[in-house]
């Protein structure tokens, strides 16, 4: 396995993600934000800048974690906005040599899986052919608020989208906000050899609401899922998407749609805390 965090996790200061990096000895970074700009807002100077910053500290761009289909996907607009962004996150991600660009299936609907056909059309028509021919997958995140919120929905989305070039993003703490009490029993199970890649944080649930903690204090069993990866073969990454901070917590919306630097307030000592415990359980020491 390899060892990452999302950027803005620990702050919008690329230096300051630099030497969090070399002090964990991460293998690399999946960047969501900075210096105040999600990855299509950036130029092309600070693309350029990115991935110089990027190489010269021997750090890989393992992913570009894009807002892409966070939207009411029947909404003409928004879907044409969000297409604009695919677009952009591709240049960029070609730049980086990124091998893979995080995107969504819509906002929730009262039937998500009546939604899956029309979602796959709009892959099939917005997004498939910009990474055609590209050293680039889709990163399909099961996100609580979409349609696909827990792995196993992302799985029988894939299953029906039968695309190559569209994986699994797997974060088993959306299962457990979704609803799921015990991800690792409940979702896992059907994810097995197709996890393309992992999101880590953790929870704990409140009256059925649920609010992010410091790893390994919530609920979700990230060691455990760690561990289930592992025997499975998985040689992916693993990122760190902290989403605790220890003075306040983050408001719904601002985790829902997160980046810029009220994310990012007081991210680092809390990403510091969750990494040294991270670290190890990747590493198998």
């Amino acid at each position: 396995m390899k060892l990452s965090i999302i950027t803005d996790e620990v702050s919008q200061d690329f230096e300051r993600v630099i030497a969090f990096a070399r002090d964990f000895d991460l293998d690399g970074l999946e960047i969501r934000s900075v210096w105040d700009k999600g990855p299509h807002k950036l130029s092309d100077e600070e693309v350029e800048h990115i991935g110089e910053m990027a190489r010269a500290a021997n750090l890989e761009i393992c992913g570009v974690a894009a807002p892409v289909f966070k939207c009411d996907l029947h909404n003409e607009e928004e879907v044409a906005e969000h297409a604009a962004i695919m677009q952009r996150c591709t240049q960029v991600a070609q730049r980086w040599n990124a091998p893979m660009i995080r995107v969504f299936t819509g906002w929730r609907a009262d039937n998500p899986q009546s939604e899956h056909e029309h979602i796959a059309a709009l892959f099939r028509d917005k997004l498939l052919p910009v990474v055609e021919g590209k050293s680039i997958t889709l990163g399909v995140e099961n996100e609580s608020p979409c349609n696909c919120g827990s792995g196993s929905e992302v799985i029988a989305f894939l299953e029906l989208l039968n695309a190559p070039q569209a994986t699994l993003v797997y974060d088993p703490c959306n299962s457990f906000v979704l609803g799921m009490d015990d991800p690792l029993h409940e979702d896992y199970p059907a994810l097995r050899g197709k996890v393309g890649h992992f999101h880590v944080k953790d929870a704990v649930r409140h009256d059925d609401k649920s609010e992010c903690v410091a790893l390994g204090d919530g609920k979700v069993g990230i060691a455990e899922h760690i561990e289930a990866l592992r025997a499975d073969g998985f040689d992916g990454w693993v990122s760190l998407e902290t989403h605790w901070r220890m003075k306040t917590a983050l408001d719904e919306k601002t985790q829902n749609l997160p980046g810029g630097q009220t994310f990012t307030q007081d991210a680092e000592p809390a990403s510091r805390e969750c990494m040294r415990r991270l670290q190890p359980w990747v590493r198998g020491v």
